[in-house]
């Protein structure tokens, strides 16, 4: 049985040419989306038609337990479906985050705009119910939105949810994370900062601003080894600029700085391919790669055995190309 719910604007008329939108909130079980639609007809005004959703809010347990893919059919299969509609998992229930009210505008809306943020910002990756639609049906893991509720009122995005086929492997990635695996998954879409918080001593932490990124993958076959093991390089290159330093800096200090920089990116961008590996989620498309490169690897062997093997070495090289207005 599924259990979701539906937001209807309600406008009503205040006088002086003013209205007053509201969220109205209905619920409806049913053992498919079509029963769910059929069971809304009473229950709202106007005539609901679940095509034309903008957002997708879907609860974390049932996108773990039976996948997303049949909540995103009647969109997909649809010629009048809204393809560009957002699809975002919630941590709980979808139904804690469609029951906030806000003031001045429709849920939907408010959503709609934190999306487009975090998407400009490289939080988060540029997807839509198309797209994501045709990844599962290609067999791709894709990485989706999480969001939760964060106080009685308000919502946050807290980072994106690990897929294996349709189905929400447990496993999330924070905002930052998220960003190191789009740049290396080459999906970087605009300025960012990154806080490089490292454990030398002698200097204080600091914040880059990226410019500019050069993206390379090598896929490699250990032919020397018995079981042909396969190893997947990312090589990124940054140009970037100091953005926050508590001190002076010096010429001298720029070598450490894209030293410290490099180091620490390196090893939160390893922290994040181990946490693929372990979701099982190929994010980075390696088997559609193996399969190009060569063809005949994966005959007979199971691809979850395959991929627990494969070392990704991400390597991250930055070089300071400025400070901005710190002296």
């Amino acid at each position: 049985m599924l259990q979701t719910s539906v937001r209807a604007l309600n406008i009503q008329g205040s006088g002086g040419g003013k209205f007053t939108i509201k969220d109205e909130m209905a619920k409806s079980k049913g053992k498919n989306v079509i029963e769910i639609d059929i069971n809304y007809t009473n229950k709202i005004p106007g005539e609901l038609d679940l095509s034309k959703a903008y957002v997708i809010v879907i609860g974390e347990e049932l996108a773990k337990s039976k996948g997303i893919l049949p909540l995103l059919e009647p969109i997909g299969r649809s010629r009048y479906g809204d393809i560009t509609s957002k699809v975002m998992i919630a941590e709980g229930r979808g139904t804690d985050i469609l029951s906030i009210q806000m003031e001045n505008s429709p849920l939907a809306f408010r959503l709609l705009k934190m999306f487009g943020n975090a998407e400009e910002r490289t939080h988060i990756p540029k997807e839509n119910t198309f797209s994501i639609w045709n990844k599962i049906t290609d067999h791709e893991d894709s990485i989706i939105p999480l969001v939760r509720k964060s106080g009685p009122n308000q919502i946050e995005i807290s980072g994106t949810a690990l897929f294996n086929g349709d189905k929400y492997t447990g496993y999330s990635l924070s905002p930052e994370q998220s960003t190191l695996l789009l740049i290396m998954d080459n999906r970087f879409n605009k300025l960012n900062f990154f806080n490089i918080d490292h454990d030398n001593k002698e200097m204080n932490p600091f914040a880059i601003i990226i410019n500019r990124i050069k993206h390379q993958t090598n896929l490699k076959l250990d032919e020397d080894n018995k079981d042909g093991e396969i190893v997947f390089e990312v090589d990124i290159k940054l140009d970037a600029e100091i953005n926050y330093y508590e001190g002076i800096i010096s010429n001298n200090d720029i070598k450490k700085f894209n030293r410290l920089a490099s180091d620490y990116l390196t090893d939160q961008a390893n922290k994040v391919t181990n946490i693929l590996i372990d979701a099982e989620s190929d994010v980075l498309g390696i088997q559609k790669e193996i399969s190009v490169q060569y063809p005949q690897y994966l005959n007979n062997k199971e691809w979850k055995n395959v991929y627990s093997k494969i070392q990704i070495k991400p390597n991250f090289s930055v070089e300071i190309t400025g400070t901005q207005n710190i002296k």
